[in-house]
């Protein structure tokens, strides 16, 4: 029933032997697990060394046991029902399939002894473990969930028979369903909108919003108090904008959110925004190349200097700097930010708040910060040129800076600083790396769909645009050498559209990046106070692909689509 547990130490030996991971992946993950309590292959998914189903795979392989996948399993619910919901998803376990004497159970965990020694006396049946990556699991652990449709009913019917304060909790349960539905849909936002005659309730998944509920207009006092209480804001008003926090903890999840609320024609609408927790905090997770990651890994090392992300709102910057700042996050360095707001909490890392009315801004905090001895620094944005010089300064005073500002591409961000009147020297000095990103839409892994054209149809349609260099894109598709042609049929893939992708053939987003390494001749370009294109064109010297190459190769793997890439990269 239960394989013999496999050691940290034995997995992370074969890992170094087979040089999938190295002496500095190693150090990196032994500080996480002491960290953390994780066990080693946990960590490894974490720091995004391995994916989560790379390390699964060889988990599964060194206990000799079976890998499956589960995220689009169509489970009877008889076999649901012989694991409590609360159990699964408590210790991430599901059953598959009863066989007899047997029950097929996926787990990211084989070592849980006295909890499947629990479930085969109360299943009455021999437990056959297969393993699963954690992600797949939590999705296919959905199936457990009631839909948001049925739970309205039977709100609906308590209201009827209850009415009064039961009615009322009734309402206000129904709003943590929707929260936690939010969540579970990897939602951004909830959106809850008063309309003359009725409530309507929008979620923005992968960028876009969907409708998901619409209520009756008599649930809109409790339903928007109910909001209130939670985020400690004023009950009794609603002629002014109001904004606060929330925190609720799920049997499965803890989430915090930021509230808006906000009066308007037919009532106070609110929009709820899921904030990133910790495990989403995972550069694998966001889609770079093994190249990108590498560029990150490379940076993350150096003692000094600065790096900067630039992108709209909503393009992951803030996702990306904290999943690189938990990375770094060890007792041995002092980590200080300074954000508006701050939408993430990271444990062991000072974080301050702007504000404005008591004249705590970027710049008066940065310098705050600079006489807190740190090591490393997070400026939110760089809006002034006030900022700018302290965030230059400290990058050549020997701290490491991250910061984020709004350019197009990468190479912007180089002469931007210039025009806010930082001296040309320093910017060539200071600036280790400059990274622009959007964020596509992926392509739903449950209902890929593959499609072929010619090479050259697909770079014809990408040639109208400036951002995109063919003979550059052809010679970074070249396999092992060996040119390609345009002639040739390639297969590129979109999402046909099923239940896990509500239909949309989009599941989750990946990054499309690009990544400007500043070397000795760019260096010597700033200094020269070269226009970007300029700059773009000796990075792409040196190998850099700018977003759209980038996102072309992603569609060519089946990670979003042609037409997706276009619509997030045009300018």
């Amino acid at each position: 029933m239960n394989p013999a547990p496999l050691q940290d130490e034995e997995l992370l030996n074969f890992l170094l032997e087979a040089q999938l991971i190295g002496e500095a992946d190693l150090r990196a993950i032994k500080r996480h697990t002491e960290k953390t309590g994780l066990r080693a292959d946990q960590a490894i998914a974490d720091l995004a060394i391995l994916s989560d189903e790379q390390i699964g795979l060889i988990v599964a392989d060194l206990s000799k046991i079976p890998f499956t996948k589960v995220g689009n399993l169509k489970i009877p619910r008889k076999i649901l029902d012989l694991i409590p919901g609360k159990i699964a998803k408590e210790n991430l376990i599901l059953p598959m399939k009863a066989d007899g004497n047997f029950l097929q159970v996926a787990t990211n965990n084989i070592h849980q002894a006295e909890l499947l020694q629990f479930l085969e006396k109360k299943t009455k049946k021999k437990i056959k473990l297969f393993y699963a990556a954690t992600m797949d699991l939590k999705n296919a652990l959905r199936a457990y969930e009631i839909p948001l449709a049925q739970k309205l009913e039977e709100t609906k019917k308590a209201i009827e028979v209850k009415g009064g304060k039961q009615g009322a909790e009734a309402i206000a349960n129904l709003l943590d369903d929707i929260i936690y539905y939010a969540s579970q849909e990897r939602a951004s936002d909830i959106h809850i909108e008063p309309q003359e005659d009725e409530i309507i309730v929008r979620v923005r998944m992968d960028g876009d919003l969907h409708d998901i509920l619409f209520l009756p207009k008599e649930f809109e006092d409790v339903l928007i108090t109910r909001v209130k209480v939670l985020a400690n804001l004023k009950t009794d008003e609603h002629r002014a904008a109001q904004d606060g926090r929330i925190k609720m903890d799920f049997p499965d999840i803890k989430l915090s959110l930021r509230v808006s609320v906000i009066p308007i024609h037919d009532g106070e609408k609110v929009v709820l925004r899921l904030l990133a927790g910790q495990t989403s905090l995972n550069l694998e997770s966001l889609g770079y190349t093994q190249q990108q990651l590498n560029i990150l890994r490379e940076v993350m090392q150096k003692t000094h200097g600065m790096i900067l992300v630039t992108g709209p709102t909503g393009s992951g910057k803030t996702t990306t700097l904290y999943s690189v700042l938990r990375i770094m996050n060890t007792r041995d360095v002092n980590i200080s930010t300074v954000e508006d707001p701050v939408e993430i909490r990271l444990p062991g890392v000072n974080q301050v708040q702007v504000n404005n009315e008591a004249n705590l801004t970027f710049a008066n905090g940065l310098r705050s910060m600079l006489r807190q001895d740190p090591d490393i620094l997070l400026v939110g944005e760089i809006r002034d040129t006030e900022t700018a010089n302290i965030a230059v300064n400290a990058a050549l005073t020997g701290h490491i800076v991250f910061a984020t500002l709004h350019t197009n591409d990468a190479a912007s961000t180089l002469p931007r600083l210039l025009e806010m009147g930082v001296q040309h020297f320093l910017v060539a000095s200071t600036v280790n790396v400059a990274l622009a990103q959007r964020l596509a839409r992926r392509v739903c892994p449950f209902c890929i769909q593959s499609k072929e054209l010619s090479l050259r149809k697909l770079i014809d349609l990408f040639s109208t645009f400036e951002n995109f260099d063919a003979k550059h894109f052809m010679e970074k598709i070249s396999n092992g050498g060996r040119k390609r042609k345009t002639s040739e049929i390639i297969t590129i893939y979109e999402g046909k559209g099923c239940n896990s992708c509500n239909q949309t053939g989009f599941y989750g987003r990946v990054a499309v990046a690009e990544f400007l390494e500043v070397d000795k001749e760019i260096r010597k370009l700033i200094s020269k106070k070269t226009l970007a294109g300029d700059i773009i064109a000796q990075a792409r010297k040196k190998g850099m692909m700018t977003m759209m190459e980038d996102g072309l190769l992603k569609s060519l793997q089946g990670l979003t689509t042609p037409e997706e890439v276009i619509r997030i990269t045009r300018e």
